[in-house]
């Protein structure tokens, strides 16, 4: 499982200290960005479609969701889900999703073959 660091305090699934509380996230790229299409601004939404863990607290909520991925041209990208050990969302004062960045993002050179002997392939979980 995939566990999320994630800065964006802006978003209303946004948990002190940097956790996420969905269950489930979906990483989507537009051009050469990767993003947390997941992302619902706290300001536009005053309950989300996770409603119930709003008002848990941190012991409650399970603070790695599952992350599907659709940047089929990173590396850390298998069938539709990240398998990097941790991803990294930022995004401050962002006001849609496509104003985070999952800094995990590695772009993949289809035409490198020893790309993955260059990444520490212990990020990668089973």
């Amino acid at each position: 499982m995939t566990a999320t660091v994630c800065q964006v305090q802006s978003c209303i699934y946004h948990r002190s200290p940097e956790r996420c509380s969905r269950d489930q996230i979906l990483v989507a790229v537009k051009g050469a960005r990767a993003f947390c299409s997941s992302y619902r601004n706290h300001d536009l939404y005053e309950t989300g479609p996770d409603s119930d863990t709003l008002y848990m607290s941190s012991q409650a909520v399970d603070f790695h969701p599952e992350v599907g991925c659709q940047a089929a041209g990173c590396l850390y990208n298998t069938d539709g889900l990240c398998y990097a050990a941790a991803i990294e969302v930022i995004g401050d004062n962002a006001l849609d999703s496509t104003e985070t960045l999952c800094k995990t993002f590695l772009p993949v050179d289809e035409d490198d073959a020893n790309a993955e002997e260059r990444v520490d392939l212990s990020l990668h979980v089973d």
